[in-house]
């Protein structure tokens, strides 16, 4: 098998490709960009996007890197999931052989944690034909498929059962990470020993698309990492880049999300708010540009006083190419001001992607101010980027006339120490 190894927005140029090959990888999308070299027959160029990870094409494997350290990038993924235990989780982790198995070992280590005490019960709902009555009788069902006659009865009822949603959700997570190729045995056995806990568990095939949203209360907060990282394991995995008796699998993540998932919980944090103040896109309201309500915004962050909007805020991990597409991005900003009335907003940029700078709009005199987050550095000189950055937020939202108080001591602060 041959490997090959590109870097997020990097040229790779007069690679040689067979036409199946050419046919998967232009099924991924605009994970990267496959073209005819001009300079010689029977090669391609290839330029990833902003998606990192691996790709199995059989006889090749393909890695795309990320143009940050490794570490960095998992430290960002693990801080999105677990601000507290961040550096349990990516402690010997930036020493795997690539992403995919450093991810594999992060969660293999957040399932074992979760698990701990026991695989997680819940009551669900269930729907049966049973030869005595358990629960309610359905009545309208009795009547439609037995005639009213007893027994079997028609009845729902609540089942105390580890066959729920967040144990599926992680089920599925490991058998997605068993399709692909490891090369480290202790991933391989990991996954293994981890998968036969679910036994009692059914399998569920999600859809990347539409995967469940999950309530955490102090009965299942202690699942709440290996969840969310069992989500992003199921939207960055895909085994559908298939031609003939030949297949292609995927785990690709988004650095655009990843960075937006990070922003919005360290900022959150860095500022002492809770979620329901500092939601992401506006959850939970409806934010309208227009009087008649057609054109639906949806910015990535805000500051919530109840029903007042304090500041409002967008988050770009890479300015496109062009001199148009940060205007844009100021267009976007400046809608949102509108549409929120508040007197400023804020674009959080990736260093290296814009300038730092106030823009004042004419005539409405609402302040946008765009900032970087170098994510090159260590640790704890992203999160005193992010304090910095949550001090500038603070100001925005003092000029709306609400009463900003001085924030308390957070982990973004602590750590920054």
């Amino acid at each position: 098998m041959s490997s090959l190894r590109l870097i997020e927005y990097q040229p790779r140029l007069n690679v040689p490709l067979s036409k199946d090959e050419v046919d998967r990888l232009r099924r991924l999308g605009s994970a990267i960009t496959v073209t005819p070299s001009l300079e010689q027959e029977g090669c391609y160029d290839l330029t990833p996007g902003s998606w990192v990870g691996v790709i199995d094409l059989g006889d090749r494997y393909v890695e795309i890197w990320p143009k940050i350290p490794m570490d960095r990038l998992l430290f960002l993924i693990s801080y999105a999931l677990d601000r507290r235990g961040w550096r349990e989780t990516v402690t010997g982790l930036a020493a795997a052989p690539s992403l995919y198995e450093a991810v594999v070992l992060a969660f293999a280590a957040l399932v074992r944690r979760a698990i701990g005490r026991g695989l997680l019960h819940g009551y669900r709902t269930e729907d049966d034909a049973l030869q005595a009555v358990r629960g309610r009788i359905r009545f309208d069902d009795q009547l439609r498929y037995r005639f009213g006659r007893l027994p079997p009865a028609e009845v729902r009822f609540d089942e105390f059962t580890a066959d729920i949603e967040e144990n599926r959700m992680l089920k599925a997570a490991l058998i997605r990470l068993r399709q692909m190729r490891l090369w480290s045995e202790r991933a391989r056995r990991e996954l293994r020993t981890l998968q036969s806990a679910f036994e009692p568990v059914s399998l569920v095939h999600y859809d990347a698309r539409a995967l469940p949203e999950i309530t955490y209360t102090r009965l299942n907060e202690h699942y709440e990492p290996a969840v969310e990282l069992a989500r992003l394991i199921l939207r960055s995995t895909s085994y559908e880049l298939r031609r003939g008796r030949h297949s292609a699998l995927a785990f690709l993540v988004d650095m655009n999300q990843v960075f937006e998932d990070f922003v919005a919980v360290a900022l959150r944090d860095a500022l002492g708010l809770p979620p329901h103040a500092f939601p992401r896109q506006v959850q939970g309201r409806r934010l309208y540009l227009d009087e008649g309500r057609r054109v639906r915004l949806y910015p990535d962050l805000s500051w919530w006083d109840g029903s007042r909007c304090l500041v409002v805020g967008d988050v770009k991990y890479k300015a496109l190419l062009g001199d148009d597409v940060v205007h844009a991005d100021l267009y976007q900003l400046l809608a949102y001001t509108i549409a929120t009335d508040v007197p400023g907003g804020f674009l959080i940029y990736a260093a290296g992607e814009a300038t730092e700078v106030d823009y004042t709009a004419a005539h409405l005199g609402k302040v946008l101010r765009v900032m970087t987050l170098d994510l090159a550095g260590l640790p704890r000189q992203i999160l005193a980027q992010v304090q910095r950055i949550a001090n500038e937020v603070r100001e925005l939202a003092r000029r709306s006339g609400a009463d900003v108080p001085r924030p308390m001591p957070s982990a973004v602060s602590a750590v920054a120490r």
